[in-house]
């Protein structure tokens, strides 16, 4: 079996390899910058240090393949900008759109594809199977966030918006609303974070999102290592390794002091 998915990621790196054209060469003393904005638990920027999904995942890849990454925050506006004229050689969490294809090369399979839940208080006998089922409740959301459509533009919907996303578990909790709309790991996240970890659970209905990918700059100079990461990250999907990465970090976030 491990002779099979060997040889699986070596023919892969092949085909990958002589699809690019000869770039300027990187040396191996060379930092790959990678442009990282705050959003938790994916990307967290604390005290000018730098952790979060994508950073471990990130450091699991430069382990193994002998490569440093250095980490540049940045508001997300900014980061995009920097990864479509070269500025940095990396961007994660990277959803996939035409426009965004003709400055960057995606990595491997989506390392994570997003899925919008709805939470509840565990003692509820309630649940939510359709989306119909949503009509009957008040519901927290993040303001100026997309979800879904229809969710999205529902005027029937009772939508309460909050400006924070560590404030829903605690309308939740004090029951000023029925349900949290969230996507299903930064929600967790906050969940545990905010010390609710034990207090809810999702409802049947959910409906899958956008899926993330780690991604190239077309001008970076590391373009002869795409084969080598994008066979890694497909490695590490297929073998469950960014699950676990996903469920430690979650595990091991504790209730922030008041």
């Amino acid at each position: 079996m491990k002779s099979k998915t060997y040889g699986k990621v070596l023919w892969l790196y092949f085909v990958i390899l002589f699809s690019f054209p000869a770039q300027p060469v990187f040396a191996e003393t060379d930092q790959l910058l990678v442009a990282i904005a705050q959003w938790p638990p994916w990307k967290i920027i604390d005290q000018g240090k730098f952790g979060g999904i994508d950073v471990e995942i990130l450091r699991e890849i430069g382990k193994r393949l002998g490569i440093t990454f250095k980490f540049v925050a940045c508001p997300w506006k900014r980061c995009v900008e920097m990864a479509k004229i070269g500025d940095v050689d990396m961007i994660t969490s990277f959803g996939k759109t035409t426009e965004r294809e003709a400055f960057v090369y995606y990595l491997g399979p989506p390392y994570r594809t997003g899925k919008v839940v709805f939470y509840k208080e565990k003692d509820k006998p309630f649940s939510v199977r359709k989306y119909e089922d949503l009509y009957k409740f008040k519901i927290g959301v993040l303001k100026g966030s997309a979800y879904f459509d229809p969710f999205d533009s529902d005027p029937q919907l009772d939508k309460v918006k909050v400006a924070m996303d560590y404030q829903l578990p605690h309308m939740l909790f004090s029951r000023r609303i029925d349900l949290i709309a969230g996507w299903e790991i930064s929600m967790d996240y906050f969940i545990a974070r905010e010390g609710f970890r034990e207090n809810f659970e999702t409802v049947p209905y959910g409906v899958s999102g956008i899926s993330k990918y780690m991604a190239m700059s077309k001008k970076s100079k590391a373009l002869k290592l795409i084969p080598e990461l994008s066979a890694l990250i497909r490695h590490m999907v297929e073998n469950k390794e960014i699950d676990r990465i996903i469920n430690a970090l979650l595990k091991r976030t504790e209730p922030r002091s008041p």
